[in-house]
């Protein structure tokens, strides 16, 4: 792992998958674009050998799995503009 605050940090990937994440973190106006680049390897060699064949099923799980934490941003930052809860104090 890396950090080069405020601009980004890297994270480290071991398992059943082997790589590295990038953020980056970029200042737009009054917004910030984020950007991560996900590289991993499939370890194991049962996903090694069937990776081309799932690669559907695993891009499908992606797609829902991305949803769910864009449904579950999307909450927590109408929360916090609404300023509905005293977790920030």
């Amino acid at each position: 792992m890396r950090s080069d605050y405020p601009k980004g940090f890297a994270i480290v990937a071991t398992g059943d998958f082997v790589g590295d994440g990038v953020w980056t973190l970029v200042q737009n106006g009054s917004v910030v674009d984020v950007t991560f680049d996900w590289r991993v390897d499939a370890q194991k060699p049962l996903l090694r050998r069937w990776s081309s064949v799932l690669k559907p099923l695993f891009a499908a799980n992606h797609r829902w799995a991305m949803r769910q934490g864009e449904i579950s941003l999307r909450r927590e930052l109408a929360r916090k503009r609404a300023g509905s809860a005293d977790v920030d104090r």
